[in-house]
């Protein structure tokens, strides 16, 4: 179940100006999915967003990790209170 706030890509994407590089880089289908995820609810916890994309949480861990050493996201303000940043 996802208790995060769900909400629409925000019309202007300003705020991500590295976007399409980020979505278009030679990605997985589920890397893809695990971005836009993160966009939609960036609160949401490993847990949910494995629910939601249709993977493990192991999956999305690695993913996650991936993503994390190619500097493409980032978690903002520590673990329990945080939120995904994508750049």
């Amino acid at each position: 179940m996802n208790t995060g706030v769900i909400r629409a890509l925000p019309e202007d994407l300003t705020d991500y100006p590295r976007l399409n590089e980020v979505l278009n880089s030679g990605r997985t289908e589920m890397e893809i999915k695990v971005i836009k995820k993160i966009l939609y609810s960036p609160r949401i916890k490993q847990k949910e967003l494995a629910e939601d994309v249709g993977a493990s949480v192991s999956t999305v861990q690695r993913i996650i990790k991936k993503l994390v050493k190619e500097e493409k996201i980032v978690r903002m303000n520590g673990k329990r209170n945080g939120y995904w940043k994508v750049f």
